[in-house]
C-alpha cells in the first residue's frame, strides 16, 4: 500500500518545477494519491484538542497523530527517502542533511488568520497539505510575502482539495495568511516538516537558499 503511495507522490513532485519567487518552494496539484487521500479523510481524529499557545489565534485545533495509521503516514510515507531524495533532486538541493520528521494535523475555523512569520529555526523544508473539499476555504490558502517593514505581496495558494505546497524555511522566507476566515468552515491540513537539528548550533535563520 504504502509504497504506491509514495511512488505516486515522487511522479507529482518529478512533474512540478521548482519556483524561486519570492523564495525557494514549490506548488503541487493532487499531491497524494487519492486512495491516500481518502485514508486520511477517513483516519482524521474525532477529537481536536491542542490548542494554539497563549497569544496565538485561538480558532486553529491540533489533533493528536499517536495512531497507527499517522505514525506510518509520517515515518513510511513522508519519512521515504525516495520522496525526500526526489524534493532534493528537484529542488536542486545538493547538500544532503541528515533530517528527521515531525508532523501535525491542523483544523483552522471561522475566525483564524495568522500574520507573516517564519517558522522555528529547526525546520529545514516545511510542506502543508490541504485535505478539505469547499469551495469556500479557496481563498484562505498560504500567502507568500517579502521581508519585513514592506511585506511584499507576492502569491496566495489556493486553499483546495489535494494541493501541496513545499518551502526550504530560510531568512526569506516569510509567509502567513492575514486573510480571516470568515465563513463557518473548517479548514484542514497536514503539516509535514524535515528537521534538521543541526541548525540549533547555528543560532540564527540561515541565508536565502542560493544555489
Amino acid at each position: 500500500m504504502w509504497t504506491k503511495f509514495i511512488n505516486y507522490t515522487v511522479n507529482q513532485i518529478s512533474k512540478s518545477a521548482l519556483q524561486r519567487e519570492p523564495y525557494w518552494h514549490f506548488a503541487i496539484d493532487d499531491f497524494m494519491h487519492p486512495g491516500l487521500l481518502h485514508l486520511c479523510n477517513t483516519n482524521w481524529p474525532d477529537i481536536g484538542d491542542i490548542k494554539n499557545p497563549p497569544g496565538y489565534n485561538q480558532n486553529r485545533l491540533g489533533y493528536d497523530t499517536d495512531s497507527s495509521f499517522w505514525r506510518e503516514f509520517e515515518t513510511i510515507y513522508m519519512g521515504s527517502e525516495k520522496i525526500k531524495r526526489m524534493i532534493f533532486l528537484k529542488g536542486e538541493i545538493w547538500r544532503d542533511l541528515e533530517t528527521t520528521t515531525s508532523l501535525a494535523l491542523w483544523e483552522d475555523s471561522k475566525g483564524y488568520s495568522v500574520s507573516y512569520h517564519k517558522d522555528n529555526l529547526l525546520i529545514y523544508i516545511a510542506a502543508q497539505i490541504f485535505i478539505s473539499n469547499d469551495e469556500r476555504l479557496r481563498p484562505y490558502g498560504t500567502e507568500m510575502v517579502g521581508p519585513p517593514k514592506e511585506f511584499k505581496f507576492y502569491k496566495r495558494f489556493e486553499c483546495k482539495e489535494n494541493f501541496a505546497w513545499l518551502m526550504i524555511n530560510d531568512a526569506n522566507s516569510w509567509h502567513g495568511m492575514k486573510t480571516e476566515i470568515k465563513e463557518d468552515v473548517k479548514r484542514r491540513s497536514i503539516m509535514f516538516r524535515y528537521i534538521n537539528k543541526i541548525r540549533a548550533e547555528e543560532k540564527e535563520m540561515p541565508a536565502p537558499y542560493i544555489r
